[in-house]
């Protein structure tokens, strides 16, 4: 800011060109998160279903054997599901009766009670009712009775990782079962070359380890270790907390996962399998597989991906520099006017020429904002001569309607008037008056505008309304008839909570009335107002007179008569002269919409 002017360069170009590329850095940034958080909720969610459906036709199975108590069976069906599953954690069978754990694929909890507590965090669980259908003769099934729960827990992972891990997974099975058929002809030597070829052949395996079922150790390999050093373990006792955990799979525990730090200190998977012949655990294979190479390759990609968010934010502020120094000139321009514009001088004049074909679009936008809000304030200066919302819309779409005129125009008149108000006013403490007939007003003017009539004018307790002008609908006098009756009915209510109040109610007597009138601004440019004039305007107030004299609270001239005799209920009354009319006007009770 200098001299009172605002000054627009360098560091307003700097500003605009960081902005844009920060906006640019977090939009990548978000794109790339949104993106794997989607990719793997999508792939564990489609891991959760196909474990469900694996639940279910488990459940199906084990009905069978459960009923019968063939314990080898259903240990047999459950084996199966957890190996061939390595996402599957761990699966129980809880009885229905006691609550008791009948199996365990741990092999620790069987007779105990089940409690949710014992669930693993960080594994999503999935429970199945074991149903039994009981039935006699031709199929048919008399009851359903639940016997147990079958619930399995599966670990979730990302789909990288979990790929990763099936394969590893299926080497290590394949693996055990081939050493298990080498085992059976005793050929121990054949053992030691498939997996120190293993081990060397492979550089992620960085070790590979056999031991018998009592924990001592019958090979040991590892990358980069000398033969005669890896020697020195075997015979030995495995004494490491992660292989002795790794003894704990058998032939109900087909597998075991565990992350832990290799011999180098990186991230390894160790992955043990027991070796088994013909249901016997002749001993377990553990193989450390590291995982080093795959989270490099997910620090690499991250890092190309920031690589290239930055190249986008240098481009970004490149091309905000560039764009900035092209519209500083035409924006001191718009400021200065901006700047007179707000001190309420709406005569400043645009004329942007430079600066490319967007900036002269904005001053071309800036000049049109300044004749927008001369219009408004000429339309705001003159709402205030105008008390209904459709003719302030009226003015607005045609600004010509703000001075003195008027045209001919077919309507609808309703007049109201609350009976023997003066004696009512006489009888009450002012306050006690306004208040009332504010609450009676309102109720009426809620049902007007329900019905999209135009409130012309309160005069005293009475009230005028008219359908048709400034806008014309072709329903114009049932919109009127369907307005009297729903005031007689808000009367009603209104009459009914003075009733309970104990104070005075009100009669009221509707009049309507259509034809021609006159339509327009009454008045000069410092008061106006809108209304209609005419002879079918005092008609209307003269048939709302009648209704005295008839006693009946709503009456229609036979004009409006014509126009929705097909949608009313009405009484004939005879014809009545009315003040001003030579000849008498033929006038209806209303009584209901058909």
């Amino acid at each position: 800011m200098d001299n009172g002017k605002w000054e627009l360069g360098i560091p307003l170009m700097v500003s605009i060109a960081v902005l844009v590329a920060g906006a640019i850095l977090i939009s990548a940034g978000l794109t790339v998160y949104f993106f794997s958080k989607s990719s793997d909720r999508f792939y564990n969610a489609e891991i959760v279903n196909s474990s469900d459906m694996m639940a279910d036709t488990l459940a199906s199975q084990i009905v069978g054997p459960l009923s019968l108590g063939d314990d080898a069976a259903i240990a047999s069906l459950m084996v199966k599901s957890v190996s061939e599953n390595h996402q599957m954690m761990e699966a129980m069978i809880v009885m229905d009766e006691g609550n008791e754990i009948f199996y365990d694929s741990a092999g620790n909890r069987e007779g105990k009670k089940y409690r949710p507590e014992m669930r693993a965090p960080g594994l999503v669980y999935i429970s199945k009712d074991i149903v039994q259908q009981k039935g006699f003769g031709f199929g048919l099934v008399v009851s359903k009775e639940k016997i147990a729960t079958l619930i399995i827990g599966i670990k979730l992972e990302n789909f990288l990782t979990n790929e990763r891990v099936r394969a590893l997974v299926t080497f290590a099975k394949s693996l055990s079962q081939n050493i298990a058929d080498i085992i059976k002809k005793s050929d121990y030597v054949r053992v030691r070359d498939m997996m120190g070829n293993m081990v060397g052949a492979r550089k992620n395996i960085r070790y590979a380890e056999l031991m018998n079922a009592d924990g001592n150790i019958l090979f040991y390999s590892e990358f980069g270790m000398k033969p005669e050093k890896a020697q020195e373990r075997e015979g030995t006792k495995e004494k490491s907390d992660t292989g002795l955990v790794a003894l704990k799979v058998s032939r109900d525990k087909p597998l075991l996962i565990q992350r832990t730090a290799g011999p180098r200190g990186e991230a390894v998977l160790d992955i043990a399998v027991p070796v088994l012949r013909e249901e016997e655990k002749l001993g377990v294979i553990r193989i450390g597989y590291s995982i080093e190479d795959f989270l490099e390759k997910q620090r690499r990609l991250k890092l190309t991906m920031a690589g290239i968010a930055l190249g986008l934010v240098l481009a970004g502020i490149g091309l905000s520099l560039y764009t900035s120094s092209r519209i500083v000139k035409p924006i001191r321009i718009l400021a200065a006017v901006a700047r007179k514009v707000g001190e309420g001088d709406l005569e400043q004049e645009v004329d942007i020429r430079s600066g490319g074909r967007e900036t002269r679009e904005l001053g071309k936008s800036f000049k049109e904002m300044i004749a927008g809000l001369r219009e408004r304030d000429f339309i705001k200066d003159t709402f205030g001569r105008y008390m209904t919302k459709q003719v302030a819309d009226e003015i607005l779409k045609n600004p010509a309607m703000a001075f003195p005129g008027g045209h001919k125009q077919d309507v609808t008149i309703l007049f109201s008037d609350i009976r023997e108000f003066t004696a009512f006013s006489e009888r009450h403490p002012p306050e006690e008056v306004v208040s009332r007939l504010n609450e009676y007003i309102t109720a009426m003017v809620d049902v007007i505008t329900k019905y999209e009539g135009v409130v012309d004018k309160f005069i005293g307790d009475a009230i005028m309304a008219v359908w048709g002008s400034p806008v014309k609908r072709e329903d114009d006098a049932l919109r009127a008839v369907r307005t009297a009756i729903e005031m007689q009915q808000k009367l009603n209510a209104l009459n009914d909570k003075w009733k309970t109040r104990g104070d005075e109610t009100f009669g009221v007597g509707i009049g309507i009335n259509s034809g021609e009138v006159i339509a327009g601004n009454i008045g000069d440019l410092r008061k106006m107002e809108y209304t209609v004039i005419g002879d079918n305007v005092n008609l209307a107030s003269r048939i709302e007179g009648l209704t005295r004299n008839y006693n009946c609270p709503i009456i229609i001239s036979d004009s409006t008569y014509e126009r929705v005799k097909d949608f009313v209920i009405v009484k004939k009354l005879e014809a009545a002269s009315v003040r001003g009319k030579v000849h008498a006007v033929q006038i209806y009770e209303l009584l209901a919409l058909k």
